[in-house]
């Protein structure tokens, strides 16, 4: 997915960040000292686009939301990426799970016909 922040001085990075869906919020991780995890922590506004080419994207825009190993479902969250990944994500390094508090969201599809509703 493409992740998006903003500097301090309100400059736009975007930059590729692993990403599982969940429970309709796209939940991330990374590590604690990566340049967008300052710029969260300073705003926590941002921005994420799934996208397969034309075909279908899901777009979300709003606010971090930490999920420490205190929340309620980080339990979930955390066994969910153990189980994609086949390795338990805090053995990475010094990982930091959050996700978007979707603010506005979206999604497109070219032929929507390949997505019938439940």
């Amino acid at each position: 997915m493409a992740f998006a922040t903003v500097t301090p001085k309100g400059q736009p990075r975007v930059s590729p960040l692993d990403t599982l869906f969940l429970h309709g919020r796209f939940t991330l991780s990374t590590d604690v000292t990566a340049t967008r995890i300052a710029h969260l922590r300073a705003n926590a506004h941002c921005s994420a686009v799934y996208m397969e080419a034309d075909r279908i994207a899901v777009v979300a825009n709003g606010l971090v939301e930490w999920i420490t190993r205190e929340h309620l479902d980080h339990d979930e969250i955390h066994a969910a990426w153990t189980a994609t990944y086949k390795s338990d994500p805090y053995t990475w390094g010094d990982v930091v799970f959050f996700r978007i508090a979707p603010v506005s969201m979206w999604a497109y599809a070219f032929h929507p016909e390949e997505f019938p509703a439940s």
